[in-house]
């Protein structure tokens, strides 16, 4: 055999330099070899890369026992599999499945005499502080870093949480030698270029172990793992596009090489199912399924004017001869979406809904995108003596946690809710009537959207109602886009496309 696997190395005799240096190999002069960190996704690489060569098997960690009987079996599993991993895991259950449970869990388990950093969501801080308080079996305090860094009250406390913006603003004030730091919802670190992952990157040198949680690591395509698991194992992820030329479509252009799809003769997530652990919803819940309706509308008046206008000249106008000018084409397919949605004080969608609402039953969620939409329909909503509220990215902290929280308690009917607000972490399971009245080019929101409402605890059956403007960007650019970039996170989430689909009216 030309390679074996010896403790976190493959180590390969060959005479094949330039395959193992494509491989990202490194050639060991003293011991006549070449070592190649001990993924599956790099013993897959050099089985086919050595032919004839056995296929190399890489084990996973011994699991640790989780006792708490209060997690799903699942969540067991899951706390297990984390609590012992050696550098750490990417754990992604579908939402509604109790990331944050499992993390807590594995936390008590793997660090009970140290501290705990977790980074998440700046909606979800104080959710993260009820459920340290709730699944914790560890006794230790808990701060919630808001304003400027208190470093007696971190020194203190065993967990300390805060947001990505203000981890990536005070990563050298952290210091060093941290056991264990979680990163909720680790999408939003996907992009290598961005100054969360690279404020996150300096700050792994000195960490033993990072725990990324995920209900959809991907938002387009198999390349935006990557960061996730460089992340993870920085030496055994060190190249970008070696990656990504291996599971998605590469184009070169005159400027740069670009990712234009996710191949599918490749499953990055089996591939690389040592680093992550992938749970969907369908595997291990027998919850009810929602009941997809769509309500088309056309556009008139004003809207129906500004579309046109803007599809046709790149400009548009608002009552008070105010233009508003798109520079390019992508500019206008946004202005497009926007107008589609509300324009100058009319929305078909609006309409559509304020006839249609009382047809249905509360209390709504009424997902929405385009600001200014939102807090009209807000009011609208309000005047027809509904008791409403509406979260949106201008909302303080406080009032969004007041406003979910006695939503989620049933104390008024109708909640407005921004799509980059709620998206994340919490759980709707009151809700009986959505209404997806935005679209937008990010399939994650969507998807994560889906599944605020449907998760554990759901008793009845939702009706999934989605607002379209007919011959718009909502049924062409966006329905297409969104539909392409699905079918990756489908594959990556081992997601049912089919059921993904139909919230879309395809």
């Amino acid at each position: 055999m030309t390679a074996q696997i010896v403790g976190e190395d493959i180590l390969i005799q060959t005479q094949y330099a330039p395959e193992m240096r494509s491989l990202g190999a490194k050639w060991d002069l003293t011991a006549g070899l070449w070592r190649l960190p001990a993924t599956r996704m790099n013993a897959k690489l050099v089985s086919d890369a050595l032919p004839g060569e056995d296929a190399l098997s890489v084990p996973l960690d011994t699991p640790a026992t989780v006792s708490d009987t209060r997690l799903y079996p699942y969540q067991r599993d899951a706390a297990a599999r984390l609590a012992t991993c050696k550098h750490g895991l990417l754990v992604c259950l579908s939402p509604g499945l109790g990331k944050t449970a499992v993390a807590i869990a594995a936390a008590d388990i793997a660090v009970p005499d140290d501290r705990i950093i977790v980074v998440a969501p700046a909606s979800l801080l104080r959710t993260w502080e009820r459920e340290i308080g709730k699944w914790s079996t560890v006794k230790g305090g808990v701060y919630v870093v808001q304003g400027k860094l208190d470093f007696a009250a971190a020194k203190t406390a065993r967990w300390i949480v805060m947001s990505w913006d203000k981890m990536t603003r005070e990563a050298d004030a952290l210091g060093k030698g941290w056991p264990v730091v979680i990163l909720d919802e680790s999408v939003l670190a996907k992009s290598r270029t961005s100054k969360r992952f690279k404020a996150m990157d300096k700050l792994r040198r000195t960490i033993s172990r990072v725990w990324l949680l995920s209900g959809s690591p991907t938002t387009r395509y198999a390349d935006d793992l990557w960061a996730q698991l460089h992340l993870i194992w920085p030496h055994a992820y060190s190249s970008y596009w070696r990656f990504a030329e291996r599971y998605c479509v590469v184009e070169e252009t005159p400027w740069a090489r670009v990712v234009t799809a996710t191949k599918h003769g490749r499953d990055a997530a089996a591939e690389n199912s040592d680093m992550m652990l992938v749970v969907n919803q369908e595997d291990v819940l027998d919850l009810p399924e929602y009941l997809f309706e769509q309500i088309d509308v056309d556009l008139a008046g004003k809207q129906k004017t500004a579309y046109d206008s803007m599809a046709k000249s790149f400009i548009a106008e608002l009552s008070d001869g105010t233009e508003v000018v798109a520079a390019n084409e992508i500019a206008k397919l946004v202005r497009l979406q926007q107008i589609a949605s509300y324009w100058d004080g009319e929305s078909a969608k609006h309409d559509a809904l304020m006839d249609v609402i009382e047809s249905f039953e509360p209390p709504y969620l009424i997902w929405t995108h385009w600001v200014a939409g939102a807090e009209q329909l807000a009011f609208r909503l309000h005047d027809e003596g509904y008791d409403v509220r509406h979260v949106g990215g201008n909302t303080t902290p406080r009032r969004r946690d007041e406003y979910l929280e006695s939503f989620k308690r049933g104390e008024f009917p109708a909640l407005v809710l921004s799509l980059g607000v709620g998206k994340f972490g919490h759980t709707f399971t009151n809700v009986k009537t959505v209404f997806s009245v935005d679209r937008t080019f990010n399939a994650d929101d969507y998807f994560q959207s889906l599944h605020r409402v449907r998760r554990i605890g759901l008793t009845h059956r939702p009706v999934w109602t989605s607002l379209t403007a007919r011959g718009t960007v909502d049924e062409l650019t966006v329905g297409d886009n969104l539909q392409a970039k699905l079918e990756s996170i489908a594959k990556m989430t081992r997601a049912d496309l089919a059921s993904l689909l139909k919230g879309m009216g395809r």
